[in-house]
C-alpha cells in the first residue's frame, strides 16, 4: 500500500535549506532573494501517491525559477499577498482565488511576495495522462495544453479541496495520513483539476458517457469485495475493468443506482461491522475501527452504521459475545 510521506518546518528555513528540502518533492529549481537580506521560509509538503501538495510562506520577496524541463504539471494557488509569474512569454498577476497552472516544459519564473501564503500541487505527468485517458477513453500521447490561469468560477471549489487536504496533512492525528483516505482525495484533486482548468480535451469530458456493461461492473465489485482494505480509486477500478472512469461510473449508476466509491464505502461499513462484533471492547474503540476502514468522520460513520444496522456502533462493540 502506498504511504503518505510528509515534511513540515514550523521554524524558519534559509533559502539554501528550502531548496535542498523542496527538491526531494519537486523538480530542481533556483530561488533568489529580491531586495537584499536573507529571507526565510516556513513550509510543509506531502506526497500522496502521484501527487505532491504543499504550503509555503516566505518572510520577504523571492524569485523562484523551476528547471525548464519538469516531470509533472504544477499548480500555484495564492491565498493572500502578491504573486506574479512570467510564463509562456507573458506576465501574470495572480489575485486571490485564482491559480497558475504550468506544464512540464517551458521557462517559468514566479515572484512570491513576502508574507504571501501559497499552496502548491504537482501532478506526475504520466499519471495525469493516464487519468485523462481513463476519463475520455482515448490515448493521450502529448502534453496537455492547459490554459495557465484557472477560471475563478470553476477553480474556487478545487482550491477549497486543496486547502482541506493541506490543512489535514498538517495534523499528526489526521485520518488523511491513512492511504485509504488520502489517495482517493488525491485522485479527486486531479479529477477536479481536469474539470476546473481549460484544455483541448474538455469537450470530451463534458459529453455524456455510455454506461459500462454488467461484466465490467462485476469486475469492480469483485475487486472491492476481495480487498476493501486496498486504497482503491475509481480510476484504479476502471483500469482493472478495462473501461473509462466515466463509463464505469455510469455503469454503476445504471445497474446499481450508486457510484463505485459509494459501493466501496458500503463494503467497508460491513467490514467495520464485522470488526466491531469480533473486537474486545476493553482494547478497541469505535474510532480506531472506523479509521482502520477509512471513515474520516466519526459522527458520519456512526450515522451510516445506525442506518444500516439499527443501532449505534458502540452498542455493537459492547454487546455480549
Amino acid at each position: 500500500m502506498a504511504q503518505i510521506l510528509r515534511r513540515a518546518w514550523d521554524h524558519a528555513l534559509s533559502l539554501d535549506d528550502e531548496k535542498k528540502e523542496m527538491e526531494q518533492f519537486f523538480n530542481s529549481f533556483d530561488i533568489d532573494a529580491l531586495g537584499g537580506g536573507r529571507p526565510s521560509a516556513r513550509m510543509r509538503y506531502a506526497r500522496c501517491g502521484p501527487v505532491v501538495i504543499g504550503d509555503i510562506t516566505h518572510d520577504a520577496d523571492v524569485l523562484v525559477r523551476p528547471a525548464d524541463s519538469r516531470s509533472g504539471y504544477h499548480v500555484l494557488v495564492p491565498l493572500n499577498g502578491r504573486v506574479e509569474s512570467r510564463y509562456l512569454g507573458g506576465d501574470i498577476v495572480l489575485p486571490r482565488g485564482t491559480a497558475l497552472l504550468y506544464r512540464a516544459e517551458g521557462a517559468v519564473s514566479t515572484r512570491l511576495g513576502g508574507g504571501a501564503r501559497v499552496l502548491n500541487a504537482r501532478f506526475d505527468l504520466t499519471h495525469v495522462h493516464r487519468m485523462l485517458e481513463s476519463q475520455v477513453g482515448e490515448p493521450v500521447n502529448e502534453q496537455i495544453l492547459f490554459s495557465p490561469v484557472f477560471d475563478a468560477g470553476r477553480g474556487t471549489s478545487w482550491t477549497r479541496l486543496l486547502l482541506t487536504i493541506v490543512d489535514q496533512l498538517g495534523l499528526d492525528d489526521s485520518v488523511m495520513l491513512n492511504p485509504l483516505v488520502a489517495l482517493p482525495y488525491a485522485e479527486s484533486l486531479l479529477q477536479g483539476l481536469l474539470l476546473a482548468a481549460d484544455h483541448p480535451h474538455r469537450r470530451l469530458l463534458d459529453r455524456r458517457a455510455e454506461p459500462a456493461r454488467p461484466g465490467a461492473v462485476r469486475i469492480a465489485i469483485d475487486l472491492m469485495e476481495a480487498g476493501p482494505d486496498r486504497p482503491f480509486t475509481t480510476s484504479m477500478l476502471a483500469a482493472e475493468a478495462h473501461v473509462s472512469v466515466r463509463t464505469l461510473q455510469e455503469g454503476f449508476r445504471r445497474h446499481l443506482g450508486t457510484s463505485p466509491m459509494a459501493y466501496l464505502r458500503g463494503v467497508r461499513l460491513r467490514r467495520a461491522h464485522e470488526s466491531l462484533l469480533a473486537a474486545d471492547p476493553s482494547r478497541t474503540t469505535v474510532a480506531s475501527i472506523a479509521r482502520r476502514w477509512g471513515f474520516t468522520h466519526l459522527g458520519r460513520f456512526a450515522a451510516a452504521y445506525q442506518a444500516a444496522y439499527g443501532r449505534p456502533p458502540a452498542t455493537t462493540l459492547r454487546a455480549p459475545r
